[in-house]
């Protein structure tokens, strides 16, 4: 599970020197500095790499702002899409990831039973009865532009994690994948 907790700063605000020594944060916290905020990141659980299925900039506005993430298969109840998405628990941390482009962003699991498949003739069927299985998430981070993703190579030469090639794999090393995170957050706009 992660914990993300965020202070926004103005310019008059400071943090005294002793401040985050004296916290009581746990054993595995990063502390994330950027422009106005301070953001703390607890993790602890499972986390994975989730393919978004389409890299195209319109795919990923409408991920981030339905909140979702999805997947595919034969789009009927009971396939693998479906054991996928529901294989993800409360507290699973998914890293999005986007063929051709890389790592666009990250975000919670925050309750098991969001899972829904989708009708065909519903208003969500935006792509043509594919991607029917739906599963909320809180993105935390996220690129504005799929364009601006962390490359594959980029991700393997600094973190030693191999991009995934199905639709979703747990990234083994948390240690490294928290890493990732954290240079997700240190480039894109935390939600």
């Amino acid at each position: 599970m992660i914990t993300v907790q965020s202070i926004t700063l103005n310019k008059e605000f400071s943090i005294p020197q002793n401040w985050l020594k004296k916290a009581n944060f746990g054993d595995k916290v990063r502390i994330i500095v950027k422009e106005g905020e301070i953001r703390l990141l607890s993790i602890s659980g499972n986390i994975y790499w989730h393919n978004i299925g389409f890299n195209e900039q319109y795919w990923w506005e409408y991920l981030k702002t339905n909140q979702i993430i999805t997947a595919n298969f034969t789009n009927q109840a009971g396939d693998e899409g479906e054991k996928l998405l529901t294989s993800y628990h409360q507290g699973d941390t998914i890293i999005a990831y986007a063929s051709s482009f890389g790592a666009i962003g990250w975000g919670m699991i925050t309750k098991d039973s969001s899972y829904q498949l989708i009708s065909t003739d519903s208003s969500e069927n935006i792509k043509n009865g594919q991607h029917l299985h739906r599963l909320k998430i809180e993105w935390q981070c996220v690129a504005d532009k799929i364009e601006d993703a962390i490359t594959a190579g980029d991700i393997l030469n600094k973190f030693n994690i191999h991009h995934p090639i199905p639709t979703s794999v747990r990234i083994s090393d948390n240690e490294k994948a928290e890493l990732l995170i954290q240079e997700l957050e240190n480039k894109f706009n935390s939600i």
